[in-house]
């Protein structure tokens, strides 16, 4: 069990001074604790993620949501929390580049780990067969941490969803970020 996001993409026409907003798609995001701090401030509660800020505190759902998206929160009920939207504009303009330091712990018996926990100072994840999880005996699985852009964590979320969100966007005109937004909350 973990938290899950239920996510939808809104456009609103560049010329429509009322800044109505049309459904465009649902997205598929899979479950990232790094991600859902981004966005919503969402963290795991089975372990302790990177000291990360939400891009902005979460907004509530839009007073202005299409009604698809509005229907979708409100069947939702009480699951659904920390409603939000962000243009993606503001997604655009994160440091998705930063740097941050991770933890964990590796089987040593596994070559590519060794090597990385031998090298200082360490870069990038160790291989994901040697990461185990947390309590295992020091001695057998050492804690070790790395320093890691936060881009190589939500890879999926910057190189398929939003691209895919720009597209669907994208069949009557050009795309401009302040003109499209992501709703979404997180449910448990």
């Amino acid at each position: 069990m973990g938290w899950d996001i239920t996510a939808f993409v809104e456009q609103c026409h560049p010329h429509d001074t009322n800044r109505g907003w049309n459904y465009r798609c649902r997205l598929v995001i899979h479950r990232n604790y790094i991600l859902f701090r981004i966005l919503g401030g969402i963290s795991n509660p089975a372990r302790t993620d990177p000291v990360l800020e939400p891009i902005v505190p979460p907004r509530g759902l839009p007073s202005d949501a299409t009604p698809k998206v509005a229907e979708a929160a409100a069947y939702s009920g009480p699951d659904g929390v920390s409603h939000s939207w962000l243009l993606l504009e503001e997604i655009l303009n994160y440091d998705w580049d930063r740097v941050v330091r991770e933890f964990g712990a590796i089987r040593l018996q596994n070559p590519g780990a060794r090597e990385r926990y031998e090298r200082q100072p360490r870069t990038g994840p160790p291989p994901r067969s040697a990461v185990v999880g947390a309590g295992s005996p020091k001695e057998e699985y050492p804690n070790i941490s790395w320093d890691e852009p936060i881009r190589e964590k939500v890879r999926p979320f910057l190189d398929a969803v939003i691209p895919y969100a720009k597209y669907v966007c994208s069949y009557t005109r050009e795309v401009n970020p302040a003109d499209v937004r992501l709703v979404f909350w997180f449910w448990f």
